[in-house]
């Protein structure tokens, strides 16, 4: 089975508002800290990881409108989505490598998941090819 890459973009861009959310969760805080951060912190997080979640929430929900719409120019959707994919493959080790049980069998494959989606959801590279500046982007 053939992905499209608008199922992709907005399957990747689902997943993002739901990491976004979590993390907002987590900011306003949600007793949710052995999911998150290698799992230090059994129950609510400390302020300072909660400060870090309240700044993750609103960039994981605009990487997820980025991703997700069909505004922009291809080639900065297509930008957008390789740096979606890297983020999440290294989000994929990372939560590979915790000592949370938790958050490896939760994080590991979400991220993975994403990572993947994130790079089909990549427009084909025939489609971002340089504008002309004389003809105003045509």
């Amino acid at each position: 089975m053939v992905l499209s890459v608008r199922v992709a973009a907005r399957t990747t861009g689902a997943l993002l508002a739901g990491f976004g959310a979590f993390q907002a969760c987590l900011a306003g805080g949600a007793p949710w800290g052995r999911f998150a951060y290698g799992g230090q912190h059994e129950g609510r997080l400390p302020d300072s990881f909660r400060r870090i979640s309240a700044v993750a929430a609103p960039v994981y929900g605009a990487m997820a409108v980025v991703v997700a719409s069909e505004a922009g120019s291809p080639r900065r959707r297509r930008a957008v989505a390789s740096g979606v994919a890297i983020v999440m493959a290294v989000g994929t080790a990372l939560n590979l490598a915790s000592r949370s049980p938790a958050e490896r069998m939760l994080w590991t494959p979400l991220c993975a998941l994403t990572a993947v989606l994130a790079g089909a959801a990549r427009p084909p590279a025939h489609s971002v090819r340089a504008t002309s500046v004389t003809t105003g982007g045509r």
